[in-house]
């Protein structure tokens, strides 16, 4: 297994050779002067958040509201870039965080499997720069 790394611009990219020979490819960005809400704060705007999502039935967004939040979130000024990072398959996983005060959420594109406020259709982004879309409950 080999690691190369090189810094850029924005980011630091570094490329992992696997031993299977399967490339998987980091983006770390380099810290802002703005590190957003504390870890408490954060605590604080999930635990809310998620007690609203299960009262509603935890609805799921589409891959494609996903993908469109996201998008939104990327083009705002309260977005940091984390990572991409590439699957075998050539999927490729973004991952980003909210700094605004009222949220902090580590934000992700649709092929993100893990918790993710953006897949949860009955939430709203805290500056209304995305409202609540039509979802599927999971209870």
């Amino acid at each position: 297994m080999s690691k190369d790394c090189r810094p850029l611009k924005d980011y630091v990219e570094c490329i992992e050779t696997l031993p299977d020979g399967t490339k998987v490819e980091t983006r770390i960005p380099y810290a802002k002067n703005d590190p957003g809400p504390s870890l408490p704060r954060r605590a604080k705007n999930f635990a809310v958040a998620t007690v609203k999502h299960k009262a509603k039935g935890s609805p799921t967004a589409s891959d494609a509201d996903v993908d469109a939040r996201f998008a939104i979130c990327q083009a705002c000024e309260s977005f940091e870039f984390r990572s991409n990072r590439q699957l075998t398959d050539g999927t490729v996983i973004e991952l980003g965080k909210c700094l605004d005060l009222g949220c902090g959420c580590v934000l992700a594109n649709s092929h993100y499997q893990g918790t993710n406020k953006l897949r949860w259709a009955d939430q709203q982004c805290p500056i209304g720069k995305w409202g609540e879309v039509d979802g599927q409950d999971t209870v």
